[in-house]
């Protein structure tokens, strides 16, 4: 397998990698995986990101963060605000720790987001 070999082979995907199979833009799995600056009238906002990993590096994702923005990128797909998302990823973050969604409890506790 040569270095260039695709991340389904290792585990590991780049942003434009993740976008491909996930069907959004690099800079969207970007902005989900790590937060992001906005401007405002008289200063910056910062928009924390929504994937919920102690240990995640930017510019890549392991497996289990590209399955936690399968579910990120559905929630959107039906129309969930993406600030509610990222508050339901938090509080749950706090409860089973990282990748909230892809968490066995809280994937069979039939609670909505």
């Amino acid at each position: 397998m040569t270095p260039t070999a695709s991340g389904i082979h290792y585990g590991v995907y780049s942003y434009p990698e993740a976008g491909r199979i996930l069907g959004v833009s690099p800079r969207r799995v970007a902005r989900w995986a790590d937060g992001y600056f906005f401007s405002r009238k008289e200063r910056v906002g910062r928009s924390e990101p929504v994937l919920q990993a102690q240990a995640h590096q930017r510019g890549v994702l392991n497996f289990h963060e590209l399955i936690e923005l399968m579910f990120v990128r559905e929630f959107v797909a039906l129309g969930v605000p993406l600030p509610r998302i990222r508050a339901t990823a938090q509080a749950l973050a706090k409860e089973v720790g990282d990748y909230p969604f892809t968490h066995r409890q809280v994937l069979v506790g039939g609670a909505r987001v």
